[in-house]
């Protein structure tokens, strides 16, 4: 049956822009796979939701991630929050993007990940043991938020005492990143943005007395050399902890929730924790992951995209977690299977782009969701949040759990 082009494009329409056509987006992803996985809308933006597509845009170099018109600073100035995210490693190309990657330093390769499996372990077992005291916990602020953040800190050598803020000023650098940016929702992310600048000063001032182990420490020595900028340094730094936390947060939250709605799978898991635990922690990211779409890319020439021609200057914007249920890759695609593989999922990206903080975002997802098999197989949702309305993120904003204390770390 030949589908309606007019009404899969205004269907498309509403889903970008009404949340609550996103609360369970796959249906709608199959159907636009399955008919048109390469479409555009009237605004002159191109979707890809295919597998095949997704993956052309992070390996294939014709596709650049700077916009080449300056569209929206041509539309007003350019304020601290835009500016600070525009000249992230996100929206750069070589050679810029190679140096900004090149400061993230050496803690975020695979080894380096590896050597921390252990102290990630220990802080686990604290976190969870706290939390099991409690009747009831909010999985996402009191074990998931928790984790991630105290491991960032630790890197970039943040102080945590101020750590309601950190989380503020990173959900203002994710909202920069929304496909309808208004402008109030501008003038509220300089006004973080300011807040965040005035609060890590003082830490950068002292690591150029006093070097420490960090990576603010190695960025202050980088710009001493000419290597970074002076109003970079803030930038790095937020983008760094908004990327060593916020993704890794959702996505734990979403991990257990699918686990524990899942009870096969996580029956599967309580009974071979750590011989399942990588590959648990692979399928959550395909079947549930954090990140709905791609950063945006713009063709630096005519492209052919999956059949459909994509002209020299267009917008371009891959919906990685369609690509994730993409049957062309995926065995029977939605169903949560925990000991798939091979999983090659684009929840990281991938190409000269992926994500740097892939190995560690691996190592800490699957040591929690192993140590709560192992230590709480008792665990039950109590009550489930509703999903966000980000178009960005997809996550819950609530999971109250019963960890169940008979076989707690805190017995």
């Amino acid at each position: 049956m030949k589908h309606d082009h007019d009404a899969l494009v205004e269907r498309l329409m509403a889903f970008i822009g009404n949340p609550d056509a996103r609360r369970d987006p796959y249906p709608f992803y199959r159907e636009i796979r399955e008919n048109e996985p390469v479409i555009q809308t009237p605004d002159g933006l191109w979707w890809v939701m295919n597998y095949e597509g997704c993956l052309s845009l992070t390996r294939d170099k014709r596709w650049s991630h700077e916009n080449p018109e300056k569209t929206q600073e041509a539309r007003c100035p350019m304020g601290l929050a835009r500016s600070m995210v525009s000249r992230m490693i996100l929206f750069r190309d070589a050679p810029h993007h190679t140096r900004l990657r090149n400061l993230l330093g050496k803690i975020f390769v695979m080894p380096a990940a590896e050597k921390k499996r252990e102290l990630f372990r220990e802080h686990i077992d604290t976190v969870l043991a706290d939390a099991a005291r409690k009747p009831v916990v909010e999985f996402r602020e009191e074990v998931a938020r928790l984790i991630p953040i105290h491991m960032i800190c630790d890197v970039l050598g943040l102080p945590q005492e101020r750590y309601a803020d950190l989380v503020r000023w990173a959900q203002s650098y994710a909202s920069m990143l929304d496909v309808g940016i208004t402008p109030e929702m501008e003038t509220a992310a300089d006004r973080q943005f300011e807040e965040f600048v005035e609060y890590i000063e003082p830490t950068i001032a002292e690591r150029r007395a006093r070097p420490r182990q960090d990576l603010i420490s190695e960025w202050v020595q980088a710009n001493e050399r000419g290597e970074l900028g002076d109003d970079e340094i803030a930038s790095f730094a937020l983008f760094t902890f908004t990327g060593g936390q916020t993704t890794t947060t959702i996505t734990m939250t979403n991990g257990l929730f699918t686990l524990l709605s899942h009870p096969e799978q996580w029956r599967r898991l309580v009974a071979d924790p750590h011989g399942l635990k990588k590959s648990a922690a692979d399928e959550i990211l395909r079947f549930e992951s954090a990140g709905r779409a791609l950063v945006p890319r713009w063709a630096t020439e005519d492209i052919e995209l999956c059949g459909r021609t994509v002209r020299k200057g267009e917008m371009v914007i891959g919906v990685e977690s369609s690509a994730n249920r993409d049957p062309a890759i995926f065995e029977d695609p939605d169903t949560f299977d925990i000991g798939r593989s091979p999983n090659r999922h684009l929840a990281f990206g991938s190409g000269v782009h992926i994500c740097p903080g892939q190995f560690v975002a691996r190592v800490e997802i699957q040591e929690v969701m192993a140590a709560i098999a192992e230590h709480y197989p008792h665990t039950e949702i109590v009550e489930r949040g509703q999903w966000i309305p980000d178009w960005i993120l997809r996550g819950l904003d609530e999971l109250r759990i019963d960890l169940g204390k008979t076989e707690s770390l805190a017995a």
